[in-house]
């Protein structure tokens, strides 16, 4: 007899395994870059932390996510690393 249920929770853990795999590989192309200099660590430290905040809000409330949450992060983040750049320019950091 075919268990559906058996092939549907292993295809779930498989899917699970891959994004896990994908976020961890990206995670460390992250790591390798921000660790270059201490303007990129900043900017690489900050994203990852927003990040790390929209996955838990989106965890708290999965149907409240939308696309001004999203936007506005990308606003906020393009503010910061225009401030890090001038920062590090006017400590010729770069």
């Amino acid at each position: 007899m075919y268990d559906c249920d058996a092939e549907v929770r292993s295809n779930c853990q498989k899917g699970l395994n891959l994004r896990f795999n994908d976020l961890c590989r990206d995670a460390i192309k992250y790591a390798e870059e921000g660790a270059a200099s201490s303007v990129s660590y900043k900017v690489a430290k900050y994203a990852l932390q927003k990040a790390f905040t929209e996955v838990l809000a989106v965890k708290k409330d999965a149907c409240s996510m939308d696309s001004d949450l999203l936007q506005g992060g990308e606003a906020i983040y393009s503010q910061l690393r225009t401030m890090l750049m001038k920062d590090a320019l006017f400590h010729g950091e770069l």
